[in-house]
């Protein structure tokens, strides 16, 4: 009984004091003292592998957590000067509770390969060692090249998928939702990184992850990436063409990662007052609407030669057909891939030939051969390329359910007003105008349901290429005018009046587009596009007249202010008569004439400001009404209480001129007067977005998809 006391009190002490040594290295490595932690890792063998912090971290993962490159490098040297006897684990192959090793987080943290690097240059890891490190999975399925991947790590990708080798796209390259790293590099906005992918690996555009997503769904969900989706001032139009950005400076090959390039050359960096972070924004706006634009591109044109399906574009198969191994995919499938590449090069070979007069024997003999080797491997690419493209986690054993009826990605680029990528598709497979979705629903019905302008006036100019779809209608008997006759979620105008105008305006543009035997065609509900358009519009116009109440009630009472002071200041004659005679003593200088026409002219614009407002507030906010009756009254009420405050402080810095001109200086003056109309200035910069939307709504008939929408963020 003493000997097993003394046994336990043993073993508790040693206990006690390995708690104590991972104490001490975990606060070493906290604290930076890496020199510390190299010493206990020489001195204590054990706590290579030893987990310090609740989330599972060793030192070697706090390592790379921190950059410690040289750190990562002497750490992994000590690892392989050690004999790891075959039952132990090596450091390297130690997950966290999410399940990244150290090389999991090399990869998504390293701004370069070199931690990487030194962890698969490992001496004790065998190469099927290696193979395992390289192809452990976290908690979610990822590989540390996809991870590269996820977090844009553009050179350790590289180093990563060379070490990979060419077997790379079918075991590594998925986690379990059955997104690739083409999907999640184009979610994450890596497009150099993506650009790459393509080009490597051009079957990774057809596949698809649980919800039946490929790349380009991907793409079709980020509208704010294309240049449809910017709106810009003036100005900022302006510095965002001439930024100097080029689509040749993006995609030169064999350059340095192109965040890390030096874009801003002398004759084109700007430090105007400071606005080299806005400019910043301008450019990458810009860096960011070339590379999703080529990438759309290159998804497109490279996946040509496929079938379309209407029904969920590359249509995924069934998971009963799918083969249960990688391997019955690896041997064949980097044979077929060169198949395209040799049609062409045959096709480019049959061409010459004809266009020769006669006929090289040996490169016949050359060509009959090759075309029959060509023959061979497409009869097995129909085969296995149907499995391939929707293959759903063959490298892990995880068979996800695609979901079925998945949106083609035009419909999902139409329904996000990517017009760029609808036309684009359209070009390629022109069959794509008949996809629906489940409601039935065509990209002319979400052009014109989502209120995508653009879109739509595009759809417009080849109407009579795309006749059938704009006669389509829906599972409830909508055509494309009862959609547009619908008020939905989509709001162009934070002002219900504005809105109203707004909607007016799109159902009569919509309406001048389609046949006229449109007009009287019902729905489900047996609803004309009238009667739905009044109906669903009524408390639109409720909320409209409303707003016009309280708008010119307020409005109305400001310019019944500036009339009031106009008018005691018209009956003002600044120093007075010349004695009995009733002529202004001032009656030749330039100010007072400055003064009485101001002073009329804030006295008539402020009298008509007045009636204009009364005449809203007096009229009974019709439908029809808010088309072009009470916009119009509105913009002459505000454009006239606008000139009439203008008016009243020139007025007001006139008469006040009178009495300083003797005191101070003329540069003194215009500084004063400045400061003076600031209030009003600032008041009127306030409405100017608001004012502007008014003027365009009511003298152009360009129909906006919202011009209250600002630049880059």
């Amino acid at each position: 009984m003493a000997s097993e006391e003394i046994v336990e009190q043993y073993l508790e002490i040693v206990e006690q004091d390995a708690e104590s040594q991972k104490h001490k290295l975990l606060y070493n490595a906290m604290e930076g003292n890496w020199e510390d932690v190299v010493d206990m890792y020489k001195k204590y063998p054990w706590t290579r592998n030893a987990k310090l912090t609740r989330s599972g971290e060793t030192a070697l993962h706090i390592a790379v957590i921190e950059r410690k490159e040289g750190t990562v490098k002497r750490l992994v040297e000590l690892v392989d000067a050690a004999e790891i006897e075959a039952e132990d684990i090596s450091p390297l192959m130690v997950p966290n509770e999410r399940g990244n090793t150290p090389l999991h987080l090399a990869a998504s943290i390293g701004n370069t390969a070199a931690m990487c690097e030194y962890m698969c240059m490992a001496k004790h890891l065998s190469s099927g060692e290696l193979e395992q490190l390289l192809g452990h999975r976290n908690t979610v399925g990822e590989t540390p090249l996809f991870l590269a991947a996820l977090h844009g790590q553009k050179n350790a990708f590289h180093y990563l998928h060379e070490k990979c080798g060419p077997e790379m796209p079918y075991k590594y390259a998925r986690r379990a939702n059955g997104e690739t790293i083409l999907h999640v590099a184009i979610s994450g906005e890596y497009f150099d990184l993506a650009y790459d992918i393509i080009w490597k690996h051009r079957h990774l555009i057809y596949c698809v992850n649980e919800n039946g997503y490929t790349p380009l769904h991907v793409l079709a969900s980020k509208p704010a990436l294309f240049r449809t989706s910017l709106h810009l001032g003036l100005f900022n139009r302006f510095i965002y063409f001439f930024s100097g950005i080029y689509k040749k400076d993006l995609l030169t090959p064999d350059v340095e990662d192109h965040e890390e390039r030096d874009h801003h050359t002398p004759n084109q960096e700007v430090w105007l007052f400071g606005l080299k972070k806005f400019f910043k924004k301008l450019r990458a706006r810009k860096e960011k609407n070339i590379w999703s634009l080529e990438i759309m591109k290159l998804l497109i044109q490279r996946s040509s030669y496929q079938k379309y399906d209407s029904s969920g574009g590359y249509n995924p198969i069934p998971i009963s057909s799918m083969p249960d191994r990688a391997d019955d995919f690896s041997n064949c499938l980097p044979e077929l891939w060169e198949t395209e590449q040799k049609k062409e090069n045959m096709t480019s070979l049959s061409k010459r030939q004809k266009d020769q007069k006669y006929v090289d024997t040996d490169s016949f003999i050359i060509w009959v051969e090759e075309k029959q080797n060509m023959m061979s491997l497409l009869s097995q690419r129909q085969k296995y390329q149907k499995d391939f493209f929707a293959i759903n986690q063959v490298t892990v054993g995880l068979k996800t359910n695609v979901t079925a009826g998945t949106e083609t990605p035009i419909l999902l680029a139409a329904k996000n007003g990517i017009t760029d990528m609808v036309m684009e598709i359209l070009e390629v497979f022109p069959t794509a105008i008949l996809d629906k979705d489940s409601a039935n629903k065509n990209i002319v019905h979400l052009a014109v349901e989502n209120r995508r302008t653009q879109l739509y006036d595009k759809l417009v100019r080849k109407k009579h290429f795309y006749e059938s779809a704009f006669r389509d209608v829906d599972n409830n008997g909508n055509s494309v005018l009862h959609l547009a006759a619908r008020l939905g979620d989509h709001r162009v105008f934070p002002y219900a009046a504005l809105q109203m105008q707004w909607e007016d305006t799109w159902f009569k543009y919509v309406m001048a587009s389609v046949p006229r035997d449109f007009f009287l065609n019902r729905n489900d509900q047996n609803k004309t596009p009238k009667e739905v358009f009044r109906e669903s519009h009524e408390e639109l116009v409720k909320q409209a007249g409303k707003w016009l109440a309280d708008t010119s009630n307020s409005c109305s009472v400001v310019a019944t202010l500036v009339t009031t002071v106009a008018f005691a200041t018209t009956a003002t004659v600044p120093s007075g008569m010349k004695g009995d005679s009733g002529i202004p003593s001032l009656e030749r200088h330039p100010g007072f004439k400055v003064f009485t026409i101001s002073s009329l002219v804030a006295l008539s614009c402020s009298i008509t400001s007045v009636i204009a407002f009364l005449s809203i507030l007096t009229s009974r906010y019709d439908q029809k009404d808010f088309g072009r009756d009470l916009p119009k009254k509105l913009l002459v009420a505000l454009t006239t209480l606008f000139m009439s405050l203008a008016a009243m402080m020139v007025c007001f810095c006139a008469g006040h001129f009178f009495l300083v001109k003797d005191e101070l200086k003329h540069t003194a003056y215009l500084f004063i007067y400045a400061v003076a109309c600031l209030p009003v200035a600032y008041f009127t910069i306030r409405q100017f977005p608001f004012y502007y939307a008014l003027i365009i709504q009511n003298f152009t008939t360009l129909l906006r998809d919202n011009p209250f929408k600002k630049g880059p963020r």
